[in-house]
């Protein structure tokens, strides 16, 4: 990131060195005052530069917060979002905290208070894009979680729901439109078909034949991510005495990028 900076401790040095060398015997108690001005220039230069995130470009999830720790804090900052409809940003001691609403990318930037700024992008993303379920050594990636009262049930649920051995009839890909609504998923057996989705603050909604289903999407970094479906009102309607109170299952799914 570029920015203005007052001249800077190797600059100074630079001008009055050889002057300061002369001075030394001529003159030395000037030679010390300048000495002394040159050990303050510096000081004051690292106290007022404006503080610097950890990253030049950073990327979340739309509905994804996080915070970031901010050097030179000692100084006195503002923040301001480039777009407050992607991301709103406020400041706590010398961590940033941000929220995300809506994809994009926008610009945030700190500045202090002797005017010097810095500036990093922000890119918010959703869904949109081809997903591929994760295998592992032959091995479909997901996780059941089964909260139930009756042992033989839970470990009888987790048995049905986990997905490891790879089936024609189960879900194989995802792939969902930028720029309208539309979304295709395919099977390992090679059928297809399509439907419609929305997408917000990491909530999936799929439409498809009539039929809806809703997610929970589980940011595994900008490039993976655990898509968790809900089966609790389900399973608790097939087992009403069974004492169940909680059945998910998360899906991994890695980005496929376009060549």
């Amino acid at each position: 990131m570029q920015r203005k900076q007052p001249l800077c401790c190797q600059a100074l040095r630079t001008i009055i060195l050889n002057n300061l060398i002369c001075m030394l015997f001529s003159q030395p108690f000037l030679a010390c005052i300048l000495c002394s001005l040159v050990l303050l220039s510096c000081k004051k230069d690292k106290e007022e530069a404006a503080p610097r995130p950890d990253a030049n470009k950073i990327t979340l999830w739309a509905g994804q917060d996080t915070v970031i720790t901010l050097a030179g804090a000692s100084a006195q900052y503002t923040v301001v979002s480039g777009n407050t409809d992607i991301a709103r940003v406020a400041l706590q001691d010398n961590r940033l905290h941000i929220t995300t609403d809506i994809p994009g990318t926008t610009t945030i930037h700190i500045t202090d208070q002797a005017h010097h700024t810095d500036s990093f992008r922000l890119e918010a993303i959703s869904v949109a894009g081809i997903w591929r379920r994760r295998v592992v050594n032959g091995t479909l990636q997901n996780n059941v979680t089964v909260d139930c009262a009756d042992a033989l049930l839970t470990q009888t649920l987790k048995d049905e729901l986990k997905e490891e051995v790879i089936k024609a009839d189960m879900l194989y890909g995802l792939t969902f439109a930028d720029y309208s609504a539309a979304y295709e998923e395919a099977r390992f057996g090679g059928a297809r078909s399509q439907g419609t989705y929305s997408y917000h603050n990491l909530k999936l909604t799929l439409t498809r034949n009539n039929t809806t289903e809703e997610f929970t999407i589980r940011p595994d970094g900008p490039r993976k991510m655990g898509l968790e479906q809900d089966l609790t009102v389900q399973y608790k309607t097939l087992y009403p005495t069974k004492g169940i109170t909680r059945v998910t299952i998360i899906r991994y799914f890695n980005f496929v990028p376009l060549l």
